[in-house]
């Protein structure tokens, strides 16, 4: 992995995405605040809605994906 690594925040629980985004705004590590994405569930027809956002790309993160994946059969493998 060259690059920094980034953390996705993409959950269904509004208050949870806010409160995580002002943690991590406090820090000054996001830009662009919450977005609401829809998806539709192909079986039933429903409508998904969620709330993603990103952090900044950073060292510390590259590290921690270093963590918590390894390289297994030439697949990033979870540990």
């Amino acid at each position: 992995m060259g690059k920094d690594g980034r953390l996705h925040i993409h959950q269904k629980d509004t208050d949870f995405v806010y409160h995580l985004y002002d943690l991590f705004d406090t820090l000054e590590i996001v830009g662009a605040t919450p977005k609401e994405c829809k998806s539709v569930i192909k079986p039933s027809g429903n409508t998904r809605v969620s709330y993603v956002f990103a952090t900044f790309t950073l060292p510390f993160f590259t590290e921690l994906h270093k963590r918590w994946y390894k390289k297994i059969d030439g697949k990033n493998r979870q540990v």
